[in-house]
């Protein structure tokens, strides 16, 4: 992603060589006629590369084009102005959004593609800590991370992790916070028997727990586009010791990584590793380096 300029580049492995990179990738010009544009990441969900444009309020949604490492735009999904998009999730097809200039969290099914259309929010809510501390303090906050937790044995509810940015000028010498919160929908759907004219009525989990993930796949296909009311719900504000956190990752679920979460502060307080307490819900405190300063992004092996 060039976060200056208005396109991006999605580079292609040789064929013939899966650890080497090749040296003609096109660059995808993003449509923005002059306006600003901040592409910001990329991620790639059932044969789509979704890019959330922080500058033009915009999600881009390419496709490939032929040769390997060669994409299109097909569409787009608009954000409402001045919310500046910056990283999102998806899972169970619900499309999760972290906008860095509103410090929102929002939620939304995904549209058919291709198309212009974006649909109605399930979900709206703010990630700023609400209490007295923070409210009184002559702050500016710029939302940065997003991360959803795999379902497992020890953690069978997948959670969304948020962090905060304050930019100041005043800070909180607790550091800024990562927000958990969790997704809950439903959807009912009434449709026309094709044998009768009895009126049957759907329920479908759209966001699988471990102990829920089996779903009819007759139910899902009943249920028209923009019928699930989805909610959104603060489990804990976590206060970390880290201004600016930059970077957020969970250990591996296969190793039992994940009862882990680490973050890094782009400014104070290093590196700290916390542990997933209470299902996941909340966070405590396991370790801290702070020699290790301004990093953006880590990998458990």
């Amino acid at each position: 992603m060039n976060f200056g300029s208005p396109n991006c580049s999605l580079v292609a492995t040789l064929p013939d060589d899966p650890l080497r990179f090749s040296k003609d990738s096109p660059v995808v010009e993003f449509p923005v006629n002059g306006g600003p544009s901040n592409p910001h990441m990329s991620l790639e969900f059932n044969g789509e590369v979704f890019v959330p444009d922080l500058g033009a309020d915009k999600i881009w949604r390419l496709v490939n084009d032929g040769e390997p490492g060669k994409f299109r735009i097909q569409g787009q999904i608009d954000v409402a102005p001045g919310n500046g998009p910056r990283h999102i999730a998806i899972r169970d097809g619900i499309l999760f959004t972290i906008n860095e200039l509103t410090s929102t969290l929002t939620a939304q099914q995904i549209p058919q593609a291709p198309n212009g259309t974006a649909l109605p929010l399930l979900a709206n809510v703010s990630i700023v800590p609400d209490d007295v501390q923070v409210q009184s303090l002559n702050a500016s906050f710029f939302a940065a991370e997003i991360l959803i937790s795999e379902p497992s044995e020890l953690f069978p509810d997948p959670l969304i992790y948020v962090s905060n940015r304050n930019l100041g000028p005043d800070f909180d010498p607790r550091g800024d916070s990562i927000a958990i919160f969790e997704f809950k929908n439903s959807s009912v759907a009434v449709t026309q028997s094709s044998s009768s004219s009895r009126r049957r009525r759907f329920h479908a989990r759209h966001w699988f727990s471990r102990d829920h993930a089996e779903v009819v796949e007759e139910e899902l296909d009943a249920i028209p586009m923009n019928q699930i009311a989805g909610t959104l719900t603060l489990q804990a504000q976590v206060f970390t010791g880290l201004r600016q956190i930059r970077s957020m990752a969970f250990g591996r679920v296969a190793d039992g990584g994940d009862e882990f979460l680490i973050a890094g502060a782009n400014l104070d307080g290093g590196v700290a590793v916390f542990r997933r307490v209470d299902g996941g819900r909340n966070l405590t405190e396991v370790t801290r380096n702070t020699e290790l300063p301004n990093r953006t992004s880590f990998v458990f092996l």
